[in-house]
């Protein structure tokens, strides 16, 4: 057997485990706990301005049930698209509830540059709109530093008023958002422990949407070998398989994470089969980003609702205030 012809039987046998993960996903296999809706309050439109001055534009979709247990999703889109885009899944996270935990609060913001997000409030007071301009590596670097920092401000507020759990927190990033997400938890994960009170390490799952290795100056490298990422942070990878170079990115992020942490066990007979943390969910196309969402509908959505109910809702993880008084 050649080498060529081993190399397409591993790709199909990556590719047909992808979708297997998927379809287990959505069906519930992973995570069964039986769903009943309950009706959400709609969006809130906020804005948010950053230390340097960015008007950043967003929705926010308060959980159907409010409280110290609800867990909350940043969704991020890609460069150039709405965080409209994530309308239905946000309202079908904040009015679904586990039978025996809460819904989801999820706020999907547009970072510098994108949607509405295109004024700058100058030092004298005056804002300036900077519609049209070219995102640049600088742009991406204040995604990262300062546009989720004025989302994790927002999110203290509503932590503290006892709206949501922000120490069960996830990110659900596309393509341009999927990078900036991952560099943000990492940010995240490196803030030291203190004795004072609770003020990071509240990342615990990704769900990565067609992520690049690299983009704008920003790449995946340095967060995914964060230690408390590359360990703690359960990741969910989707994405068009049939694209050879968004499944290397892939590829190449997927190792990085299996290097720091155990192998997931073998099944044991008359056992709930293991569930991984790191799921690597490829479609069978070759469309990405918001295209592929759109392509893999219902099932998609449920697959990522599933994905957040057992890495946020499962998990015993305890509300604390974060602002001391």
């Amino acid at each position: 057997m050649g080498a060529t012809h081993r190399c397409r039987i591993r790709r199909r046998q990556r590719h047909a485990i992808g979708q297997a993960a998927l379809a287990a996903l959505a069906l519930g296999f992973v995570t069964p706990p039986p769903l009943a809706v309950a009706k959400g309050p709609g969006p809130v439109p906020v804005e948010l301005e950053t230390r340097d001055g960015v008007l950043l534009s967003g929705s926010y979709f308060r959980a159907a049930r409010p409280g110290k247990e609800a867990p909350v999703v940043v969704m991020l889109a890609d460069a150039d698209e709405s965080p409209a885009m994530f309308d239905g899944l946000a309202a079908r996270l904040q009015g679904t509830e586990a039978a025996d935990g809460p819904a989801f609060s999820t706020l999907a913001v547009a970072l510098r540059g994108q949607g509405d997000s295109t004024r700058v409030r100058l030092r004298g007071g005056e804002v300036k709109d900077l519609r049209g301009a070219k995102l640049t590596p600088a742009d991406a670097a204040g995604m990262v530093k300062h546009d989720l920092e004025a989302v994790r401000r927002y999110l203290v507020d509503k932590n503290d008023a006892g709206e949501l759990n922000l120490n069960r927190l996830g990110y659900l990033g596309v393509g341009l958002g999927a990078i900036v997400a991952t560099n943000a938890a990492a940010v995240d994960w490196a803030v030291p422990l203190l004795s004072r009170g609770k003020q990071g390490r509240d990342v615990k799952a990704l769900v990565l949407v067609s992520p690049p290795w690299k983009q704008l100056g920003l790449d995946m490298l340095k967060p995914l070998r964060q230690p408390g990422l590359r360990s703690e942070v359960a990741v969910l990878l989707t994405y068009g398989g049939q694209d050879k170079g968004v499944a290397g990115n892939v590829g190449r992020i997927v190792k990085q994470l299996q290097a720091g942490r155990p192998k997931t066990p073998p099944p044991v007979e008359g056992q709930p089969a293991p569930e991984p943390s790191v799921v690597d969910a490829p479609g069978a196309s070759q469309l990405q980003g918001s295209a592929w969402l759109k392509q893999a509908g219902a099932d998609g959505e449920q697959a990522i609702e599933r994905f957040f109910q057992r890495t946020l809702v499962a998990p015993d993880l305890p509300w604390t205030k974060r602002r001391l008084d």
